[in-house]
């Protein structure tokens, strides 16, 4: 390698070095990203109902449609078997309780949705 170019070399490599430890600071998993919200473990998926409805809902308006296995709100299929299903007063719902028609607001909880229903 010519002697003017060993200094960029050297510096380059510095570079990506420097880049590549960046990426595995504390909570990014190696990945350089932050950790994910609403991850189980994270503190919206261990957070009270009450809590989520605090925030601001992922989805919210009228019930579209419902059937043995989706339920439609605003415009996005959820898969029932991923929904926790409560009423506006945090009381346990089930699948008799979606009512196309009926106001609806759900929270992203990990992998999961949690719906609450109005009565």
């Amino acid at each position: 390698m010519p002697d003017h170019v060993r200094p960029v070399a050297a510096r380059l490599a510095a570079m990506l070095l420097l880049m590549l430890a960046q990426g595995c600071g504390p909570g990014t998993g190696g990945t350089g990203l932050p950790p994910a919200a609403g991850v189980p473990g994270s503190a919206v998926a261990d957070a009270p109902a009450a809590a989520l409805s605090e925030r601001p809902a992922d989805l919210a308006g009228p019930i579209e449609r419902v059937d043995a296995t989706v339920v439609r709100i605003a415009a996005t299929d959820l898969p029932l078997a991923l929904c926790d299903l409560v009423f506006d007063d945090g009381s346990p719902a089930t699948a008799d309780a979606l009512r196309p028609g009926v106001e609806a607001r759900a929270w992203r909880v990990g992998e999961r949705w949690r719906v609450s229903i109005g009565r």
